[in-house]
């Protein structure tokens, strides 16, 4: 028996119809549990007046809001449609940021943990440049200290994120910045929001130069090889052939900084031995260009969809 496995980015899927008017999730660790004792928090989504949309609410285990917002889709992945609010522990604002077919686009308010406002950013319909730091199409509008001071306002100003600190200019990053980071420091040079240099000092003392701000994880070959790699080495269970199981399988895993795979998990579960063979095979994978950031490798997390049939 032949067996498919590809990459679900960009593919659609009829999503189950609702057998009443709400349909009721428990999560823990972004993955769905049907032990609601052991679960992060909760998810309502329900049917709404308006064609294609969705109400989508998520609780706390105390019933404290979470999230709220609008979905156009929930299968496989929630796609976000305009204002989304989401809550700390506390109850209080953490985010409202708008979306368009699950894109940030527009205004973007973050808060800081006692829910005082922290920075206001504008999302633009642009794709991100090279070089850039981030997303280029992101312009800082209002940066506010836990205490409500105002450090940058209309785009311009000086900004102090956590150790990272340095200059905005027209909603961009101007000139020298600094920081620190998990026993290193480092300085980049921007003009008008692009990356132009950047310098790392070690904990050894030994200084290095890079070319990006963040650089991402990677298969040297590229990620259609990497899914042939994963269908080449996909032995489709027995247990699940006889059961005819054919479906998606959602997993996440952990692009280490020796470029290992480790961490891998399921969003959601096929079962009948399928997961196991995946883990397997993700375990044995050739090691990945690890994710950058500052110039020093990171942990980043990663997400596949593989599409299981016989």
């Amino acid at each position: 028996m032949k067996k498919l496995i590809a990459l679900g980015i960009g593919l659609y899927f009829a999503q189950p119809v609702f057998a009443q008017k709400k349909l009721v999730t428990y999560l823990k660790d972004g993955a769905e549990t049907k032990n609601p004792a052991e679960a992060d928090y909760r998810r309502v989504i329900s049917e709404t007046d308006q064609p294609g949309m969705f109400s989508v609410l998520e609780f706390y285990p105390d019933e404290t809001p979470k999230t709220e917002g609008m979905v156009s889709r929930y299968e496989p992945n929630l796609i976000y449609e305009g204002l989304l609010k989401r809550y700390n522990k506390r109850g209080l604002p953490k985010s409202a940021v708008t979306y368009v077919h699950g894109v940030m686009l527009g205004t973007a308010s973050m808060y800081h943990e006692n829910g005082r406002l922290a920075t206001v950013k504008v999302y633009g319909h642009q794709a991100p440049q090279p070089g850039m730091a981030g997303q280029s199409n992101v312009k800082l509008v209002h940066a506010f200290d836990s205490t409500g001071l105002q450090t940058v306002r209309d785009g311009s100003g000086n900004f102090k994120d956590g150790p990272e600190e340095g200059r905005y200019e027209n909603g961009l990053k101007n000139g020298l910045w600094k920081g620190m980071q998990s026993g290193f420091h480092y300085e980049e040079t921007y003009v008008n929001g692009q990356f132009k240099s950047g310098q790392v000092t070690l904990k050894n003392g030994k200084t290095q130069k890079y070319k990006s701000a963040e650089q991402p994880p990677g298969y040297e070959p590229g990620l259609p090889a990497f899914y042939q790699y994963m269908a080449s080495r996909i032995k489709y269970p027995v247990e699940a052939q006889r059961a005819g199981i054919t479906g998606r399988a959602l997993v996440s895993f952990v692009v280490d900084t020796d470029g290992s795979l480790t961490d891998i998990r399921f969003r959601n579960r096929l079962g009948y031995g399928i997961e196991d063979e995946i883990r397997r095979v993700l375990s044995q994978a050739p090691s990945w260009e690890p994710g950058r950031l500052h110039g020093v490798p990171v942990r980043v997390s990663y997400n596949i969809q593989l599409r299981m049939s016989m």
